[in-house]
């Protein structure tokens, strides 16, 4: 038999100073708490020694810096304790760190392309890396759908992964609409320079790794790999637009 006590206290921390990192100030800085609510829970068991007791801290904090308001949330479980822990666990919303990716700010890329884009991102600041080394792939298929490009030329390669030779010592290719053959049609249909398409191809590699091997990619190279896709994304989306807005500006002078 155990008895649980519990206990709910308001605003206990409300005016007291923290470090938090801040996604906009892109540091730990001096964070201020609007609000607080503790609640904390003790069980006591009756025919023992024993005792367990959690606590929850809940606390919309605002950046001394910019103003961002945000919300915090320390959880504590006294089981939970050990010599590499004091039982406590933060949580911030929304979800920041040094090392996490922020979404960029894209204005004429279609909503299917952007949509894989975001989720792919996503998954690597959750730490589904596969997730993400996916999503990558997924997002080139996207740009290719929304292209209309549905195949192109890929070389032939040899088992030791060398080029195919014809009789006459060319090099053997074939027309291809897997993904490699698409991202070679972007190059062919001129809206990519031959070697952002052979970065591209890299990044493929990347893609089939995770799927179809479960090969875990680091974080370096799903870094790597989502800067490359923004690159991509910028160069066939915004900078054509861009320059449509610019030669039309120009037009009206």
């Amino acid at each position: 038999m155990s008895e649980i006590k519990s206990k709910l206290e308001e605003n206990k921390t409300k005016g007291s100073k923290l470090k938090v990192f801040c996604s906009q100030c892109n540091r730990e800085i001096n964070h201020l708490v609007l609000q607080s609510v503790d609640t904390s829970d003790t069980e006591i068991y009756r025919f023992s020694d024993s005792v367990l007791f959690w606590s929850d801290n809940y606390q919309i904090i605002r950046c001394q810096g910019c103003d961002l308001v945000s919300f915090r949330h320390l959880s504590y479980f006294s089981e939970h304790e050990h010599e590499y822990s004091d039982g406590t666990t933060s949580y911030l919303y929304p979800k920041r760190a040094k090392d996490m990716r922020k979404v960029k700010d894209f204005n004429n890329i279609p909503d299917n392309v952007i949509r894989i884009y975001k989720e792919t991102v996503d998954s690597f600041n959750n730490g589904s890396f596969l997730l993400c080394a996916a999503g990558l792939r997924a997002t080139i298929e996207s740009i290719c759908l929304d292209k209309n490009i549905k195949s192109g030329l890929v070389t032939m390669l040899d088992e030791d992964g060398n080029p195919k030779r014809k009789k006459d010592g060319s090099i053997e290719t074939k027309r291809s609409n897997s993904l490699d053959g698409k991202i070679s049609g972007l190059h062919e249909s001129n809206m990519l320079t031959q070697k952002h398409a052979e970065i591209l191809h890299e990044h493929r590699y990347l893609g089939n790794d995770a799927i179809h091997q479960i090969k875990m990619p680091s974080r370096t190279q799903l870094i790597l790999g989502i800067e490359i896709i923004e690159h991509t994304l910028e160069s066939l989306y915004e900078i054509p637009e861009k320059g449509e807005q610019l030669n039309a500006r120009r037009k009206k002078v």
